[in-house]
């Protein structure tokens, strides 16, 4: 099975470590991955070096993720971010 996926995060490593093992090793450890697109928000009191950390995170189980992270915490932001990143690969476009 081939999934492509969108996840929302703020910056906390150890919540996405856990949701990521789960997802990659207990629920769909036979699935493979094409596509994968996450948004990390910067949530207080999250740093700078927490979110790094959430980028480790998500390449330890996901290699070749597209990350984004936004300067301001925004749930709609970060969904719109997102529609944006997958419509702009089906098409084939650069996103603004």
């Amino acid at each position: 099975m081939n999934l492509d996926l969108t996840l929302t995060s703020s910056g906390r490593p150890d919540l996405l470590d856990t949701t990521l093992f789960g997802l990659t090793k207990k629920l769909l450890p036979e699935a493979s991955f094409g596509l994968f697109y996450v948004n990390i928000d910067p949530v207080p009191p999250t740093t700078l070096r927490k979110n790094n950390q959430c980028i480790v995170v998500v390449n330890k189980y996901l290699s070749g993720a597209t990350i984004i992270s936004a300067k301001e915490p925004s749930f709609d932001a970060a969904l719109s971010n997102l529609c944006k990143l997958v419509s702009a690969n089906k098409s084939n476009k650069k996103i603004s």
